[in-house]
């Protein structure tokens, strides 16, 4: 009973039921094994063809109900304490050239070209781009603070300063943006 998002909820519900009853749920926690947990991580990419990604955000959840069961000693030990994760292929980001920018935001209505310029001159995700208000601009010190994210369901809060390239400051990318 983890506070989440609904989002989140949603997601962790889906993953129960989709992939750990099927699997466990004729079976007592204590009867559960760190080999079987080892077995079914294996399957989640072979038998469900999950990504690496996915296989552990849905072995983190059972992690997750394994550790509060240790926690509130319904069983001694977690199964999944040493459990082998399969390993998440590191992708090269490639930021777009200025000049693929630049098209990008003539392409763009008047009123996001600033959003796409800040955008890429932060690195800052859709979600925070759209939480970000005036106040969270700093123009003299080349600083963005991150206070909250727009999210698809609701707004969330989140304090994350972000630095942000001083040509965007020079050119007050931010500031015709926000007005």
């Amino acid at each position: 009973m983890q506070p989440h998002r609904p989002s989140t909820a949603k997601a962790v519900a889906q993953h129960l039921r989709c992939y750990v009853y099927p699997a466990w749920e004729k079976r007592a926690l204590g009867a559960i094994k760190p080999g079987d947990v080892q077995s079914w991580v294996t399957s989640l990419s072979t038998t469900h063809g999950l990504a690496a990604n996915t296989s552990r955000t849905v072995f983190n959840t059972v992690n997750a109900v394994f550790r509060a069961a240790v926690r509130d000693r319904m069983i001694p030990h977690n199964p999944c304490a040493e459990a082998k994760l399969p390993s998440v292929p590191r992708k090269k980001i490639v930021p777009l050239a200025v000049e693929q920018v630049r098209t990008l935001s003539e392409e763009m209505p008047a009123r996001y070209k600033g959003l796409v310029l800040l955008g890429a001159a932060t690195g800052l995700r859709p979600g925070e781009l759209f939480g970000l208000q005036l106040r969270h601009v700093d123009l003299l010190h080349a600083a963005v603070s991150v206070e909250q994210q727009i999210q698809q369901t609701a707004t969330c809060t989140s304090a994350r300063p972000r630095p942000h390239v001083r040509t965007a400051r020079s050119r007050s990318l931010a500031w015709r943006w926000m007005r």
